[in-house]
């Protein structure tokens, strides 16, 4: 999986973004990963973990990582704060699921609007030609809406299926 974060022609190394999170105390562990972004391509999804007892808000340490980041087109769009990294069975951070669950986060926001109730699921998944693979479950859905997922899903790099469950 690739690292480098390309936001609208500007290429990003996550790692600048990561050591400006990380410069605040209350940090212990920030991964900066892609988020695919209809207009942009990708945008700068930014993860991190805070250290034992330390109560800092989200806002407060994104104004300060954003002191240190100098180019704005790597500031981050999102920030999720999570209890735990993933991680790989030898001890690293596991990009590929941050990178899945940035993806997850904007596609069901997006699909929520566009099918409604009909919208059971979305799983990203690491992998494919394009780098994430998304399934998409719809309860009993026509063609038209079917179609208009599609038109919603073809705005991103990523790879797709729509699978319908007529069961529920």
């Amino acid at each position: 999986m690739k690292d480098l974060i390309i936001r609208g022609g500007h290429n990003i190394d996550p790692t600048m973004v990561e050591a400006a999170f990380e410069r605040h105390p209350a940090v212990s562990a920030a991964v900066a990963v892609s988020q695919p972004d209809a207009y942009a391509g990708e945008v700068v999804a930014c993860y991190f973990a805070l250290a034992s007892n330390c109560t800092a808000t989200v806002d407060e340490i994104t104004a300060a990582a954003k002191d240190h980041i100098t180019e704005r087109p790597a500031w981050p769009k999102n920030v999720y704060v999570v209890d735990a990294m993933p991680m790989t069975v030898v001890g690293k951070i596991y990009r590929p699921a941050l990178r899945a669950d940035a993806a997850a986060r904007v596609l069901e926001s997006l699909l929520k609007s566009v099918a409604g109730g009909t919208l059971l699921s979305v799983t990203i998944e690491p992998g494919g030609k394009r780098g994430l693979e998304a399934t998409v479950m719809l309860r009993s859905a026509s063609e038209d809406l079917q179609r208009a997922v599609s038109a919603e899903l073809d705005k991103f790099v990523l790879g797709y299926r729509i699978e319908v469950d007529d069961t529920r």
